[in-house]
């Protein structure tokens, strides 16, 4: 089985179909003059895959095979993964860092959501380190439409929207504060 290195789905899909290289090849044989020299060169590229979890764009010799029992493994990490996360789902890390990051469960994936300078990020949540009370940050996620100016909605609310358009990180701080959602951890990229 095949599945996506950044969130371990193996919900991918080919992003580059046969037919259209095929079409391309039929073109450039028909159209060039001596075409049919160089009509194999849209079959050398690779095919990319796209992830659905997460947005990810991978070629094909970058994803990651396993078998099932690996993905019952998987499953039970995510599980307790989930156990673990679920105190901090919706509220936000300190860590010192950079900007502030909101934990957040969308399409099955834990993601730690900064903003910062009109620009909009996640990251996969690996997990939590309890002995150390660090949030183990993976690779990043890639979904346009919801990192976009206006796809922020989706996981902001409208105080933490209106404080965040205005450039006021320390007013959101002393919110979230306030409201008892933010917690002054540590993030380690794995």
């Amino acid at each position: 089985m095949k599945h996506c290195p950044v969130c371990t789905s193996d919900d991918i899909y080919k992003s580059s179909s046969m037919p259209m290289r095929l079409v391309v090849a039929l073109v450039l044989a028909v159209l060039i003059p001596y075409g049919i020299v160089v009509a194999w060169v849209p079959f050398v590229f690779a095919q990319a895959f796209i992830c659905r979890r997460c947005g990810n764009e991978t070629k094909a010799q970058d994803l990651k095979a396993s078998d099932w029992r690996e993905r019952k493994r998987w499953i039970e990490e995510d599980e307790k993964k989930f156990r673990v996360l679920r105190s901090f789902q919706n509220h936000w890390i300190d860590d010192g860092e950079g900007p502030l990051k909101k934990v957040i469960y969308f399409k099955e994936n834990w993601i730690a959501y900064a903003y910062d300078e009109q620009e909009s990020k996640g990251n996969i949540i690996e997990g939590y380190d309890e002995k150390e009370k660090k949030l183990q940050l993976g690779g990043e996620v890639n979904f346009p439409n919801v990192f976009s100016r206006e796809g922020m909605k989706a996981f902001l609310t409208e105080k933490e929207l209106k404080n965040l358009t205005m450039n006021a990180e320390e007013e959101l701080k002393n919110f979230m504060e306030q409201e008892g959602r933010l917690h002054r951890i540590a993030t380690e990229k794995i």
